[in-house]
């Protein structure tokens, strides 16, 4: 997809509010700011809408068609985002941003801050139990439920080690086409199997280092409503992943060149986050 030319846009009104230091995202409304794994960009509209960002590149991992597919309401994020003259980037994974031609020209001399809400490879369920029950309605299965449970376990299994796969590689490739000083957010829902992950030692192993976590709310992105990896519960349905309890953790690479960095475009020194000890905030 073209990049378009980006018009200057003011801060809306909740961007000019006050906001508690560590319990909100690092981003000032010029910050070249990257999304990885959008669903159906309604996390990236509020940005643009709600947060005042004027140079958002929002990426997904399927094709246009499969998006507009998979999310009734992907077509008028879209819409939004291309409006105001935001970058949209299709068929991207985020295993490989550092490899994306179209991701290194956005870049510039790095991202200042890269978000990747829920990372997940997808399955019907990491609720164990939940799989369960969904599979034992299967022709088959539901006369063996030995068999049904032991399978379960190793999609469950599989999913797992595939999903910290997937961070893993990303913080590998994030930490290539970003800044010296810049912040990688991971968003987690809270309890198993995510607390398994062990998200900063996936992360030290690859020289991030934590700098605060705290609660995702996503009351401060008014329109946002979360995504499934699957796409959306057919018939509707009371599955709202934006009302579960989930926590943002807030990473810096451990080797900063230096305290500033240049500002893609800019010419101005961009400061380090002075609340670099690691922390977590209500």
């Amino acid at each position: 997809m073209p990049i378009f030319q980006k018009p200057k846009r003011k801060a809306s009104k909740m961007s000019q509010q006050i906001k508690p230091p560590h319990q909100a995202l690092p981003m000032e409304p010029e910050d070249n700011i990257l999304l990885v794994g959008e669903g159906n960009f309604s996390f990236a509209a509020a940005l643009v809408d709600e947060h005042g960002c004027a140079n958002l590149t929002a990426t997904s991992y399927d094709s246009e068609q499969g998006c507009n597919g998979k999310y009734h309401t992907a077509a008028k994020n879209l819409n939004t985002l291309q409006e105001t003259g935001m970058t949209v980037l299709f068929d991207m994974d985020a295993a490989k941003l550092h490899k994306s031609t179209a991701i290194k020209k956005r870049a510039g001399s790095g991202f200042d801050l890269v978000i990747f809400n829920f990372p997940h490879v997808g399955g019907k369920s990491t609720n164990v139990n939940r799989q369960v029950r969904y599979n034992q309605g299967m022709p088959g299965l539901s006369q063996f439920p030995a068999a049904s449970l032991y399978l379960l376990l190793s999609m469950t299994r599989l999913i797992l080690s595939s999903s910290i796969e997937l961070v893993v590689s990303f913080f590998a490739s994030a930490i290539k086409v970003i800044s010296p000083t810049a912040m990688i957010a991971v968003t987690l829902f809270e309890g198993e199997p995510y607390s398994l992950w062990n998200v900063r030692d996936l992360a030290r192993h690859c020289k991030l280092k934590l700098v605060r976590s705290f609660k995702f709310q996503s009351g401060r992105y008014p329109g946002y409503a979360h995504s499934r990896t699957l796409g959306d519960v057919v018939g509707g349905g009371g599955w709202k992943g934006e009302e579960r309890e989930a926590r943002t953790y807030l990473f810096q690479s451990s080797e900063p060149e230096s305290g500033t960095s240049q500002e893609p475009g800019s010419g101005k020194k961009r400061k380090r986050d002075k609340s670099s000890s690691c922390s977590d905030s209500e």
